[in-house]
């Protein structure tokens, strides 16, 4: 298989698919520790309060997890589409891009478990 650039055609090697292959892993892994365990697991301890935390409900973290399931999934598109079509900085990319993806699935683990209850919490 080849790829158009505007330097004409390059192949796709191995040394192409392994970053391509390691960011949709850790893009794959990141959502599903989102939808596996934050969404229905969350924090173990809510206030007694009523109506309770955001982030108590399933629900809450479900509507928190949906945004965060999108930008981790453009997040990859867009450094795959990146490291194919980029023939200057695709060196660059197929190293940061898995680490900053990395980096954006923990933040939206955490956004979808915890900051729900933390982002308004003058809309409880």
């Amino acid at each position: 298989m080849t790829v158009v650039t505007k330097e004409g055609h390059r192949p796709l090697t191995m040394l192409l698919l392994l970053p391509l292959s390691l960011t949709a892993v850790v893009a794959i892994l990141g959502i599903t520790s989102i939808w596996i365990l934050a969404v229905p697991f969350g924090p173990e301890v809510c206030a007694l309060s009523m109506p309770g935390p955001r982030n108590c409900f399933v629900a809450g973290r479900a509507s928190a997890a949906r945004p965060a399931t999108v930008a981790i999934a453009l997040l990859a598109a867009a450094i795959m589409l990146t490291a194919v079509f980029s023939a200057r900085s695709r060196r660059a990319i197929d190293f940061v891009g898995p680490i900053v993806l990395l980096i954006a699935s923990a933040a939206a683990y955490l956004s979808a478990a915890w900051i729900p209850a933390w982002a308004f919490p003058w809309s409880n």
